[in-house]
């Protein structure tokens, strides 16, 4: 199972990073390829056992999927896991730190291509260096949300 690790500092107290990460309807505004979010279990917004209907462009081509939140202790840990119809299983873990400028993220993803299917003809052709791209676009885009918009 492929693990990569990546790190943003935010000018951005904790508690309004967390907001916005825990939110998991707003995924689509920082996280590349995430193209909706839809809520299935009571309407609940955000919390341990939130579970969703995803759709993903994989490779140019929409994918449906599942999310879960897996683990929550706000502000400082959230975890949520993906299962996507192209084959791809992930857990990312984000733990957040205050610092003196505001909030560092640290972002673990580990993910799983199933046999056949097009998650293992791209995972075979690119490997992590897709994943990589894209976990590194999504904490850009997180700390530019959050710093510009700062009552998150």
């Amino acid at each position: 199972m492929p693990v990569l690790e990546e790190q943003v500092e935010i000018t951005a107290p904790i508690e309004g990073v967390f907001e916005l990460l825990a939110d998991p309807v707003r995924g689509p505004e920082w996280t590349p390829n995430l193209l909706s979010v839809e809520l299935l279990r009571n309407g609940q917004a955000a919390g341990p056992g939130t579970e969703t209907r995803l759709l993903v462009n994989m490779a140019g081509r929409p994918s449906k999927g599942t999310g879960r939140c897996v683990e929550w202790d706000p502000p400082h840990r959230l975890v949520l896991a993906s299962s996507l119809d192209a084959g791809v299983n992930s857990t990312t873990t984000f733990q957040l730190t205050p610092t003196k400028s505001g909030t560092a993220v640290a972002a673990r993803l580990e993910y799983t291509l199933t046999s056949g299917g097009l998650a293992r003809l791209v995972g075979g052709l690119l490997g992590d260096s897709l994943a990589r791209r894209d976990l590194r676009k999504a904490l850009a885009n997180l700390k530019a949300q959050v710093e510009r918009n700062r009552t998150v």
